[in-house]
């Protein structure tokens, strides 16, 4: 069974798409139907976030962004406890590698990365700031500072595509101490607890 090539928040959804963020929770909710069905066509798919250029909007792209994250992040909480332990990293990784070594050890090198505030679980902010990174993975990686990686923000396209994710996964293997310190500056540059805190996400 084939995929879409472009999976977007347009469909008929859950969430009423007049709702801020709606559009980007309703993507997240067709990316995770079409993952249940075909595991393979999402690698291949652009998943668009938001429907409008950032650079037009982006209030509204931070709010489609902390919609598709945290419909993203409940579906890889598997026992809703509002965090990602290894467990259920080790058990996603699972769903990409056919060996449980491979995927510990992915599941472990994932979670060293992600992890800012080392407590040994993945938190909404962490997951939000992941998914930040992963719409333009390049642009943030190579910027030295928050200004730097605030001006990437605000040019990037709001598409997360298979080559943005795979830079970001790349560098989270070869670089996971850099990875972890630029998600913590971008947790603090957008101020991503304060978003996920006005939408009632988190306390």
């Amino acid at each position: 069974m084939l995929g879409p090539d472009v999976i977007t928040g347009n469909h008929p959804g859950p969430y009423n798409a007049t709702y801020p963020g709606s559009y980007g929770a309703n993507a997240a909710v067709r990316t995770w139907q079409v993952y249940r069905q075909n595991p393979t066509a999402i690698g291949q798919a652009t998943i668009q976030l938001t429907p409008a250029p950032v650079k037009q909007n982006p209030q509204a792209f931070m709010a489609n962004l902390l919609g598709y994250s945290a419909e993203d992040f409940k579906a890889n909480d598997s026992n809703q406890n509002g965090a990602i332990c290894i467990k259920e990293l080790t058990h996603w990784f699972g769903n990409i590698s056919q060996h449980p070594q491979t995927a510990a050890k992915l599941a472990h090198q994932w979670l060293n990365s992600h992890d800012v505030n080392n407590d040994k679980q993945i938190d909404l902010t962490e997951h939000t700031a992941s998914v930040l990174l992963d719409t333009n993975a390049s642009g943030y990686l190579n910027g030295s500072t928050p200004a730097e990686q605030a001006s990437t923000f605000y040019q990037s396209t709001g598409y997360s595509t298979p080559q943005q994710r795979n830079a970001h996964h790349t560098a989270m293997f070869n670089q996971p101490q850099h990875v972890n310190q630029t998600l913590g500056r971008l947790i603090t540059t957008f101020n991503l607890t304060g978003w996920l805190r006005a939408f009632g996400l988190t306390q």
